[in-house]
């Protein structure tokens, strides 16, 4: 056994945060500092998505907005809790929405590749957010937010907003 050794790397630089859906508008989700590379960004619903919650997507913002998915989200009224949300494709793609209603599967028939990008922050230190924002009146429920990422820069950093 001595030349097992055991680590904690998988699970380095996977940041979680919590959103708590509030009527139609944008939440931040992460922080980003310097260049990062996300490897994957998902969301699993921990309170039920109240039943007018539509259109959700996830876009860059820095004072300016850049898509990181499609505008014309899925409809998420009425998520149950388990539900998962994520980006699985390019940025002119939807994010991906399975209700956890009944037993589904998340499958990408390309490369997983395509949910990966790049994040640039604005220069000058400007400060640059993922964020989430969709339409709807419904108040409540709560997706809790996972996002691996890895540092580009000297600099980089992603933290939870």
């Amino acid at each position: 056994m001595s030349n097992v050794k055991s680590s904690s790397a998988l699970y380095e630089n996977i940041v979680d945060a919590y959103q708590t859906i509030g009527g139609a508008g944008s939440t931040n989700l992460y922080q980003v500092t310097g260049i990062v590379k996300v490897h994957y960004i998902y969301g699993i619903v921990d309170v039920e998505i109240a039943a007018d919650v539509t259109t959700p997507f996830l876009e860059i913002d820095d004072g300016a907005q850049v898509p990181l998915t499609l505008a014309a989200g899925p409809d998420i009224s009425a998520a149950p809790i388990g539900s998962y949300i994520a980006k699985v494709n390019i940025a002119t793609s939807a994010l991906e929405y399975k209700s956890s209603a009944a037993a589904t599967i998340s499958e990408q028939a390309l490369s997983p590749a395509l949910a990966e990008f790049v994040v640039i922050q604005k220069t000058g230190g400007v400060t640059t957010y993922i964020r989430m924002t969709n339409a709807g009146a419904g108040a409540t429920g709560k997706i809790h937010w996972y996002c691996k990422w890895d540092k580009m820069s000297r600099s980089a950093n992603l933290v939870a907003a």
